[in-house]
């Protein structure tokens, strides 16, 4: 455990350093995923890990730790212990499912994305112009 201040380190530079999360359910998963590194979830609630799971997807692939903290050992044991962390898989499923494959990069994706659309032009139905109004002539 390490406590940073000021300008020390960026929460990236936080990130790469360390070797587990423990968090709430909050963004801060998503922005620790790349890093496919273990990471602990909060269920103050007790809730059962199966319902848990189905209403936080972004804790599919991590390992819940209840009110009284009884999980943490067993957690650190099998995540401290090189091929024994049996999310790792569920990581990089996860990853790729909400951030995209690691290959080709975001950037490279982005830019294909932004030229397939404009060699598909605008969209007659999202850009067009309501069509004039022709007097009747009766």
């Amino acid at each position: 455990h390490r406590v940073v201040t000021g300008a020390e380190a960026s929460l990236h530079d936080c990130f790469n350093r360390s070797d587990m999360l423990i968090t709430d359910i909050s963004s801060v998963i998503s922005d620790y995923m790349p890093s496919l590194k273990p990471y602990v979830v909060t269920n103050p609630h007790a809730a059962n890990d199966a319902e848990f799971r189905a209403a936080f997807p972004s804790a599919s692939a991590a390992y819940l730790l209840g009110p009284g903290c009884a999980e943490l050992a067993d957690i650190l044991a099998v995540t401290t212990t090189p091929g024994r962390d049996p999310l790792a898989e569920e990581r990089t499923r996860l990853r790729d499912y909400l951030l995209g494959p690691a290959e080709p990069d975001a950037m490279t994706r982005f830019a294909a994305a932004v030229d397939a659309l404009a060699e598909a032009g605008p969209r007659s139905t999202m850009y067009a112009l309501p069509a004039p109004r022709v007097p009747d002539p009766a």
